[in-house]
């Protein structure tokens, strides 16, 4: 989902909502291929969007964005991310229960 906080309209709005929308998908299709997997927002964006142009913040929002949608979980667990800050922990919808 892109959240057009800078009132962006007509073809610029359309493209700024596909590429949102393509993000949230790979997002979910890693979560879905790597069942059970515990990720961080900065393990994400190395692993799936850091050779392009999209930004960790990108990888950020699709996160909450899948979460809002209900089909992943943010964790109490957390990582050192790439900042060397503790990073919150993201799992598909339900998954962390099989972890125990």
């Amino acid at each position: 989902m892109y959240y057009n906080t800078t009132k962006e309209t007509g073809n610029d709005l359309e493209t700024y909502k596909c590429k949102a929308s393509n993000q949230d998908e790979t997002l979910l299709n890693h979560f879905k291929n790597n069942r059970g997997v515990k990720y961080s927002a900065s393990e994400l964006w190395i692993n799936l969007f850091e050779t392009e142009t999209t930004p960790l913040t990108s990888c950020r929002r699709s996160l909450n964005t899948l979460k809002e949608l209900g089909l992943i979980d943010k964790l109490d667990d957390k990582k050192t991310g790439i900042y060397g800050r503790p990073e919150n922990l993201w799992v598909l919808k339900g998954e962390q229960l099989k972890l125990f």
